[in-house]
């Protein structure tokens, strides 16, 4: 049963304003009425009047005679993480309401003594609820309707709306003319965006291929509210590119070493190799980039990033760098645990405003790290030694390889947690 609430009930809350300082919820209550009834039906979650009331003018949504909807939807939005729409298209609310997506707030205007209307739900400046549609008619929530009251018996009103109990239910034709030149605000829960998960294959003793990857890749993008599906190595190059249009973000993940064929280099240093997911994987980054989807690589994702952009690698860093193995290829095997170095993040770049500013303490596993940066890409962190830890595009959507493991700290790093975040509120 729908959780209703009549303003009327509510003449011993307060809700003052600078040009309204005797006012109540009973006489200016119909926008936090609303928003109530919305976050409860909706949401499932207590939001009674007397707490939408505060919350309307903490945002600075009650400075005049009524609530700001402007102001108010839109820190509602916020607070819920929903998607906001506005329109003044009735069409476009009902449309909304047909397909399931959420509910509406609509600004009734009432009486237009120029044109001569009388106003069906109020006589002046009024919000009800929208809450479902079939065909064309809407089911509305009218916060000045009380059980059983006559609201609905005055000629001009009658026939008009239908009552089940304190559900009003009224053509969209009846909403449309209420509510002429006044904004409908269209609430729907955020969709969870597809995350395109890199893996690799092995085969094992008895001869059989199999992909694999580890479980926290895909256990850190559901945390961080994402779908993760696994993007397969056998994807052929000529529906890559329209399997990718179909998914919001990439999350290129860590693995064997990158074939130095991949950046214009002989393998001198490298392990094990995996052909396949290089051609996947490099393919992936460059279509994602081409159609401003976000991505984020991870150890060895970073060095995919830079080798599909143009970049190249360190092929082992012990070697080609004189660096410590115990640094970036510690002899652990818990990398959550035993965090392994400090970073320094750039200052102004977008994995300080993602992570945080200074410098942290991270995991690696890795022998190989970038060695040049590609055009249109920058340094955003390093360690002390000077190997390079994360790369950034410079401008576009988030395009971000950090060289560290992320999916082992995040449950209990809020740095590592806020770029899974940041994948997937960008991918939103």
């Amino acid at each position: 049963m729908a959780k209703f609430y009549c303003q009327l009930d509510y003449e011993h809350v307060a809700y003052t304003s600078p040009v309204s300082p005797h006012g109540n919820l009973s006489n200016n209550g119909c926008g936090p009425c609303s928003g109530s009834m919305v976050a409860e039906n909706m949401l499932g979650v207590d939001f009674p009047p007397e707490e939408s009331g505060k919350f309307a003018k903490a945002c600075g949504a009650r400075e005049g005679f009524g609530t700001n909807l402007y102001i108010y939807s839109r820190a509602f939005a916020r607070h819920f993480d929903l998607d906001l729409t506005e329109t003044e298209d009735a069409q476009e609310a009902l449309q909304f309401l047909l397909d399931g997506k959420g509910m509406v707030i609509a600004n009734t205007q009432g009486n237009r003594p120029a044109d001569g209307y009388l106003g069906v739900f109020s006589d002046s400046g009024h919000y009800i609820v929208l809450a479902a549609a079939e065909g064309t008619t809407v089911k509305v929530w009218d916060p000045m309707y009380r059980l059983g009251s006559d609201r609905f018996e005055s000629e001009h009103r009658r026939d008009k709306v239908r009552l089940d109990g304190t559900d009003a239910y009224a053509d969209i034709s009846v909403i449309a003319q209420d509510c002429k030149d006044r904004p409908f605000f269209l609430f729907a829960k955020k969709k969870a965006p597809l995350i395109g998960v890199t893996c690799s294959y092995e085969t094992d003793a008895v001869g059989r291929d199999r992909f694999y990857l580890f479980r926290n890749y895909m256990q850190a993008v559901l945390d961080a509210g994402g779908v993760p599906l696994i993007l397969s190595v056998d994807t052929p190059r000529e529906v890559l590119e329209s399997t990718l249009g179909r998914l919001d973000g990439l999350l290129v993940t860590g693995g064997e070493d990158l074939d130095p064929a991949a950046y214009g280099e002989e393998n001198r240093y490298c392990g094990s190799l995996c052909p396949e997911r290089d051609r996947v994987e490099i393919d992936a980054i460059r279509i994602c980039k081409k159609l401003g989807k976000p991505v984020l690589g991870i150890c060895r994702g970073i060095q995919s990033m830079a080798a599909a952009m143009g970049g190249t690698l360190w092929q082992d860093l012990p070697i080609e760098c004189g660096t410590q193995d115990k640094v970036h290829y510690p002899t652990h095997s818990d990398w959550s645990v035993e965090q392994a170095h400090e970073v320094s993040i750039a200052p102004g770049s977008l994995l300080e405003k993602i992570a945080g500013a200074g410098s942290y303490s991270v995991n690696s596993y890795h022998h190989q790290a970038v060695r040049s940066v590609p055009d249109g890409m920058i340094i955003s962190a390093q360690a002390a030694d000077g190997v390079i830890e994360a790369i950034e595009s410079a401008e576009g959507a988030m395009f971000l390889g950090v060289q560290w493991h992320p999916e082992r700290l995040y449950q209990n790093d809020p740095h590592a947690r806020a770029l899974f975040e940041a994948l997937v509120e960008a991918a939103r």
